[in-house]
C-alpha cells in the first residue's frame, strides 16, 4: 500500500510586501511499480495570501518563479525515483521549519525547501 505524507509551509519571497506569501502544500505518495522499482509523486499546492496583490506580484512571489519552469503559476510536481538521495531530500522537505533549521546552516528552512523544490525538478523520470 501506497503511503502518503503531506507537510505545509508558509513561503515569503525577498520581493514580497506586507504579509504577502503563499501558503504551500507539499504531497507525497510512494509508489511501487510492477517492476519493484520505487518512485515517489510530488505534488504541490499553492495559495497566494494577499489583501492587494497585483498580477506581476503574484508571480515575483511564487516559489517556483524564476526556476527553470515556465507554466509554474500551473505547475503541480514530478515523479522521482526514490533512493537515498532523493529519499533524504524529501524527508528535508516534510520537516518542520524549526528542525530544518537545525541543518539548513545560514539559509532560512523557507528558502531552503524552495531549493529543494527547484532542485526536484531535475530529477523527473
Amino acid at each position: 500500500m501506497a503511503q502518503t505524507r503531506t507537510s505545509s509551509f508558509k513561503y515569503r519571497s525577498a520581493a514580497a510586501k506586507g504579509d504577502d506569501h503563499y501558503e504551500v502544500t507539499i504531497i507525497v505518495k510512494d509508489l511501487l511499480y510492477s517492476d519493484g522499482k520505487q518512485y515517489m509523486d510530488i505534488s504541490y499546492e499553492f495559495k497566494s495570501i494577499s489583501e492587494k496583490q497585483s498580477i506581476k506580484q503574484l508571480i515575483m512571489n511564487h516559489p517556483f518563479y524564476g526556476s527553470q519552469i515556465d507554466d509554474f503559476l500551473g505547475y503541480e510536481g514530478e515523479i522521482i525515483a526514490k533512493n537515498s538521495m532523493t529519499a533524504a531530500m524529501v524527508d528535508y522537505l516534510l520537516m518542520e521549519d524549526d528542525k530544518l533549521s537545525e541543518f539548513s546552516g545560514h539559509t532560512t528552512p523557507q528558502e531552503y525547501k524552495r531549493q529543494i523544490m527547484w532542485a526536484i525538478t531535475y530529477l523527473w523520470d
